[in-house]
């Protein structure tokens, strides 16, 4: 009885796989079809991807589009009727008498959305690929494949693409909201104008702008990980790839090995992000665009850079004249030119000799020898990143005088205040009577005579009268009229012995030193 009643279990193993085997398809033939009212789905050989009728958030209608199978959360990551919604449980998909996908609904005869491809001999198959790649192939041969038309989520190995050959415009597009996967506000794709850069733009206006691509990855995008990032252990789990040629220019990722699932997905709120699968069973945010007011595209106007660090954000940034800007996010490469066989120091005297050239940068960071990309006109759009790029900017004259005479002051002011802070320091304590010290300076400038009295002012003989760092460097930066120094009491060696113990002359007839100061 006992192994009766085990000969049957078994055979209802069987059954239940033999009728999930024939549901869970890998691929769909003109003899085959999905139907919503059923408990199949077209499923990846690797079991990673199926295909399957759903209703989004809290919307009733009914899509089918692509999920990973093997996750607990639902993630769908393609759909394909997005602009035309099942409003029952009577879908179908399933390959037309032209060979072409389709979905169905109600037994009508036109479907509400097709691959709308030309079949040959109208003999074709969909599979599902372990990449999440939905093909239609005919004769062995790729015909349509959903890659080419992505919706709001970017996949490993999957491309933002540009084809010059055909025009065909390969972009994400958000969701309408978290219930409509209809095409919303927000896309990103390339701008071709001299140097290819990527943008997101919102109704068709540029709303973010990465900067040209750099040998690693766009100038630009934030960093990976930062302080919200949970989990650094799987943030740099992924190779980026650009690629711009006659044919094609294109963006993709794709995983390193030992990595999770990773995705990119463009939200309904025009925020682009980038999200793997931790062994915590939940999505976490790794990097992020469009994270801070800086991201917003020329938020702060023409020839200004955005620093996400101060109150205001704008400003021509913390250096001026033909100098360094560390940690930039570089302008708008509209108005751009690249040289790619220039050195940095040929570029900088190019860009002198154009009256338009407002700045130049190192193009690749790997190759700092060769390369480089000269600006002209405005400089729009630029902010600050900690893994921004060394930028150089172009001032004229009188702004450069004027940073020159701040650093000059900057450095007479310590190498003043050493050299009293050191004299003050070496002079030896007596108990006998001090003397007043008065510097003689012969033949300095009024800056340097400024200086010296901020120098003072900040080894007085009580620290409560001493300046503050702040004060100093308002001082130094600003034409005010500045305190006077108390007199400083620098102790000198009196010879003089004790009254109490001995009797004689003085070996010196001077109660005061006079200690005279050249300029150096």
């Amino acid at each position: 009885m006992g192994s009766y009643r085990a000969l049957c279990i078994l055979v209802l193993f069987v059954i239940f796989d033999l009728f999930g085997s024939l549901h869970a398809l890998e691929t769909i033939t003109g003899t085959q079809f999905k139907g919503d009212d059923e408990n199949g789905s077209l499923v990846s050989s690797d079991g990673n991807f199926k295909m399957v009728f759903f209703s989004p958030g809290k919307s009733q209608a009914r899509y089918i589009g692509t999920w990973f199978k093997k996750i607990s959360e639902q993630t769908v990551v393609w759909v394909a009727n997005r602009e035309t919604p099942i409003r029952n449980s009577a879908g179908i998909f399933k390959i037309c008498g032209d060979g072409n996908l389709a979905v169905f609904c109600c037994n009508q005869s036109s479907p509400l959305w097709s691959t709308n491809v030309s079949v040959p001999a109208q003999t074709s198959a969909a599979k599902l690929l372990d990449s999440g790649n939905l093909v239609l192939v005919a004769k062995e041969t790729i015909i349509w494949q959903s890659f080419d038309y992505p919706t709001d989520t970017l996949l490993p190995c999957m491309k933002i693409r540009w084809n010059r050959k055909t025009g065909l415009n390969h972009i994400l597009t958000s969701w309408k909201s978290i219930d409509d996967p209809t095409p919303g506000e927000f896309s990103p794709g390339f701008d071709l104008h001299s140097i290819p850069q990527l943008f997101l733009y919102k109704n068709s206006v540029p709303h973010w702008r990465s900067g040209p691509w750099n040998g690693r990855t766009l100038n630009g995008l934030p960093e990976v990980g930062g302080p919200n990032d949970y989990f650094s252990d799987q943030i740099d789990l992924v190779n980026i790839t650009f690629v711009s040629n006659d044919n094609e220019i294109y963006l993709k990722y794709s995983p390193k090995k030992g990595a999770g699932f990773s995705i990119i997905v463009l939200e309904s709120i025009g925020i682009l992000t980038r999200i793997i699968w931790h062994k915590s069973k939940r999505w976490v945010k790794v990097q992020v665009i469009r994270q801070d007011m800086c991201d917003e595209y020329m938020r702060c106007g023409a020839n200004a850079i955005c620093n996400e660090d101060t109150n205001e954000g704008c400003g021509k940034g913390d250096e001026e004249g033909f100098v360094r800007l560390e940690g930039a996010k570089f302008p708008d490469a509209r108005n751009s030119t690249l040289y790619s066989n220039m050195t940095l120091e040929e570029c900088g005297r190019e860009c002198l000799k154009s009256c338009n050239c407002t700045g130049y940068a190192n193009v690749y960071v790997d190759e700092l020898g060769r390369g480089c990309i000269a600006w002209h006109g405005e400089l729009q759009d630029m902010r600050r990143y900690k893994s921004g790029q060394d930028f150089y900017l172009r001032v004229d004259a009188v702004e450069l005088g004027q940073k020159q005479k701040q650093q000059r002051r900057q450095r007479l002011v310590l190498d003043s205040a050493r050299s009293l802070s050191n004299l003050h320091k070496d002079s030896p304590n007596s108990s006998g009577e001090s003397g007043n010290t008065e510097l003689t300076l012969f033949e300095l400038t009024n800056e340097v005579m400024r200086c010296i009295q901020v120098g003072l002012l900040c080894v007085q003989d009580n620290a409560r009268d001493r300046s503050s760092m702040l004060n100093v460097v308002f001082m130094l930066s600003n034409e005010t009229v500045l305190t006077s120094p108390k007199k400083s009491s620098f102790p000198v060696r009196n010879s003089e012995p004790d009254s109490s113990t001995t009797t004689g002359t003085k070996c010196s007839n001077n109660e005061v030193t006079n200690s005279t100061f050249d300029g150096r």
